[in-house]
């Protein structure tokens, strides 16, 4: 008899707008692994690499924790949420200062396997 076991995992401060990440991420929801490698690997956004980056290292310690197959790893939820934004200043013309906001992101994801 095969038990559905559920891992969250979670990686903060990824240099990437939340925005860009969601636009990739929403296409993961309820995926096996292997359609998500598949998924991200022919996508086109730039988004895609750290998903890969984060997929790939929490299928790996699922792995390495307990004797599975890849074929019983599914995405259950994909959370991004917004991180602390980095803050810089430029200078401009007549004295002013414009402000640049760089955003970060937190990558929540929960993964169900079968062991």
């Amino acid at each position: 008899m095969k038990k559905l076991k559920r891992s969250t995992f979670t990686i903060k401060y990824i240099r990437t707008s939340p925005y860009k990440l969601r636009r990739v991420a929403n296409q993961l929801k309820n995926c096996s692994y292997k359609q998500a490698l598949i998924i991200l690997e022919f996508s086109p956004y730039k988004a895609a690499f750290p998903l890969w980056k984060v997929l790939n290292s929490f299928v790996s310690n699922i792995v390495y924790q307990h004797t599975i197959q890849m074929n019983s790893i599914f995405i259950e939820q994909i959370f991004i949420n917004e991180g602390p934004k980095q803050k810089k200043f430029r200078i401009a013309s007549r004295g002013r200062i414009h402000k640049i906001l760089k955003s970060t992101s937190h990558i929540t994801m929960t993964l169900k396997y079968s062991i």
